[in-house]
């Protein structure tokens, strides 16, 4: 699966990290290119700017800061997006621009979903003893449809 993951800060850097290998094909962008690149070592392949991040990926995730941040990221990925991403944005943002981006991201033919995350510092906090940390994802109104669309895939 291709995966395209925007924002690898403290909270999303831990969270790509887990996505990179198996099946999987990571590309990573960070508006700071250092965060991202230390990615790089572990197999994700770093891209120069958002919209080439996420030109032929089959799930986007964004994990950015706030609402202006979130804002000005969907606008630099609107042009590159096709019809039928999955674009999961996991910022902290106001429920109200959240759905408001949801429409202009269905306008462009993707389909949008906000979450919640729990137990995030799993992912980088708890011993590696089984080779396996979990990440939980909390997911409002329509979540099992994007749940069952990103298992599919």
């Amino acid at each position: 699966m291709e995966i395209a993951w925007i924002g690898t800060g403290i909270m999303g850097a831990p969270m790509a990290r887990r996505l990179i290998g198996g099946p999987h094909h990571l590309r990573v962008f960070n508006r700071t290119p250092e965060k991202a690149r230390a990615l790089a070592a572990d197999g994700a392949i770093v891209t120069a700017d958002a919209a080439a991040c996420v030109a032929g990926a089959e799930i986007v995730f964004i994990m950015v800061p706030d609402t202006p941040d979130v804002e000005a990221t969907v606008a630099k990925i609107e042009p590159a997006l096709k019809s039928g991403q999955l674009v999961v944005d996991m910022s902290t943002v106001s429920p109200a621009a959240e759905r408001a981006i949801a429409m202009r991201l269905k306008a462009a033919g993707a389909s949008a979903h906000a979450t919640a995350r729990s137990r995030l510092w799993s992912a980088e906090m708890r011993p590696r003893s089984t080779g396996r940390t979990r990440c939980s994802i909390c997911s409002g109104k329509g979540s099992r449809t994007w749940a069952r669309r990103a298992r599919a895939r």
